[in-house]
């Protein structure tokens, strides 16, 4: 139930955050970059809580009650949490919110197909604890 709740909300904060950027980049050009530097710090909120939805998700879909569930849509939810992280803590330095743009709905399609389909591969039970942390953090690191 929490994978499901926390899902849906990461879907929101995305598709607002999607949303709130393609406002701002559709907008004339004649707008200041004052005002542009403004819009920025919402965007930025929106994000930032939408990774944090979307980390519990992908905590809740891959440590199961049977086990961990590597699945190929469980494993695409953790790649494309890392992808945000990455744009997301770019963005604090560089003005990369252009990025958004097309991060942001490949997270909220990798969110809805961890949910919702099917996967095909039986959760592992015989991982320590230590052993699936590296794993997941060595196949982020790999996105």
């Amino acid at each position: 139930m929490i994978a499901l709740v926390s899902g849906l909300a990461a879907v929101l904060f995305y598709a607002l955050g999607t949303f709130s950027q393609g406002r701002r980049l559709s907008r004339d050009n004649e707008v200041e970059s004052a005002a542009l530097a403004l819009g920025r710090t919402p965007l930025l909120w929106l994000g930032f809580l939408a990774l944090a939805t979307h980390l519990v998700n992908v905590v809740q879909v891959i440590d199961t009650d049977f086990g961990l569930d590597f699945g190929f849509f469980k494993i695409a939810t953790l790649f494309s949490w890392a992808m945000v992280l990455i744009v997301m803590l770019s963005s604090l330095r560089r003005p990369v919110e252009n990025l958004f743009i097309v991060v942001f709905p490949v997270a909220v399609i990798s969110i809805l197909c961890s949910l919702f389909l099917p996967g095909s591969t039986r959760p592992i039970t015989h991982l320590s604890s230590g052993v699936a942390c590296t794993w997941c953090s060595a196949s982020s690191a790999s996105a």
